[in-house]
């Protein structure tokens, strides 16, 4: 049976929706999934044999379901995942309501939170404050893609194509939880011993990345950041994102704007699970999660509610570089017998670099 428990006041910041609170230091924040499903499983061990399979010593597993606003409307959302670990397992799942994502990272540093479904930000954070999980899927959009780009765009007829040449002119940015529009342009200028502020002359934030475009368009603006696929058809403004949405609604062509910059790419957020889970278990979970679309569409999209077009195994090059450029360091790997090892340290300024918006969806 599928049972539920109350809040736990101290597994605490929002997975995919909610943003605040402290991983010690600085500001925690999150990537947002739709209406702020955040899922994490913790195991309950019991006794056995080193060499015994995992049903003979995990005695319980535990989802939990970021979902503070309210609570009970998370645990209906993921009732159908749960009812398929439940079924496929063989094994009794208990659903618990997480109020924040600061205390997700810890119970997953403290082996109290065993899988969980990420942003890309806060799985960087996650891995490098414990090196305790592991990606193991990631969700594709429509056009088949895991990923998408943060871009500079710019008119044609001002033949600005390089980010260099932004220097001291307007741009148009998100704000500061946007992960393509605002935190990775600045990681990037960061790299380059510049800021925001000190290199562009001026900036105006937009509520919405059309709106931004919309300001390139009327020239109040030199470039806007926002964020593309950067695949399909390029006249149709690519396989998905603003631009795609702005040429279909009329408001520009393809051939009035240039793309003076791109990001590295950025992943989708990840499916994870702890590292140190008994191996067979992890082959288990690994291969249910993967497989979830095409056996129970149900409890696909109680996991998955954005991207509806199935999971893949993640790129760890991907997430490597996405890491490298955020200022989060590769996971120390430390002995497990030696009791002084401490997580790597989430530096207040890579925290600071953490945000709300790395999932990007058709509204966007």
């Amino acid at each position: 049976m599928v049972s539920q428990t109350g809040v736990e006041p101290e597994l605490a910041t929002g997975a995919r929706t909610s943003m605040g609170g402290d991983l010690r230091q600085g500001s925690a924040v999150l990537g947002l999934k739709a209406v702020g499903v955040m899922l994490a499983l913790a195991i309950v061990a019991g006794s056995g044999s080193a060499d015994a399979g995992w049903r003979d010593t995990v005695k319980g597993l535990r989802i939990g379901v970021v979902g503070s606003d309210n609570p009970e409307a998370a645990v209906r959302r993921i009732k159908p995942f749960a009812e398929f670990l439940e079924k496929k397992l063989q094994i009794g799942v208990e659903t618990v309501v997480l109020r924040t994502f600061n205390a997700v990272i810890e119970a997953q540093s403290d082996g109290r939170i065993d899988i969980a479904t990420h942003s890309a930000s806060t799985y960087i954070a996650a891995r490098a404050h414990c090196g305790c999980v592991e990606a193991v899927a990631v969700p594709r959009a429509e056009d088949g893609t895991t990923q998408f780009y943060g871009i500079a765009l710019t008119r044609k007829t001002d033949d600005v194509t390089d980010l260099s040449e932004l220097n001291g002119r307007t741009v148009a940015i998100g704000d500061r939880r946007a992960t393509a529009a605002y935190r990775v342009p600045a990681a990037t200028l960061g790299q380059q011993g510049e800021t925001i502020s000190g290199f562009f002359g001026k900036t105006e934030t937009y509520d919405n990345h059309v709106a931004g475009i919309e300001a390139l368009m009327a020239r109040r603006v030199d470039a806007v950041f926002t964020w593309s696929s950067l695949v399909g058809d390029l006249a149709a403004g690519y396989s998905r994102g603003p631009l795609r949405r702005a040429v279909q609604e009329g408001r520009i062509k393809m051939s009035d704007v240039d793309i003076a910059w791109k990001s590295l790419p950025i992943p989708h957020g990840p499916v994870t699970i702890r590292a140190d889970l008994p191996e067979d278990l992890k082959v288990e979970l690994e291969r249910r999660i993967l497989n979830l679309f095409d056996k129970d569409a149900d409890a696909y999209f109680a996991l998955e509610p954005w991207f509806g077009f199935g999971l893949e195994r993640p790129d760890a090059e991907v997430f490597t570089a996405f890491a490298s450029l955020m200022g989060f360091p590769e996971p120390a790997v430390s002995d497990p017998d030696d009791q002084s090892s401490e997580p790597a340290a989430v530096s207040s300024q890579s925290e600071a670099g953490l945000g709300l918006r790395d999932t990007v969806g058709a509204s966007d």
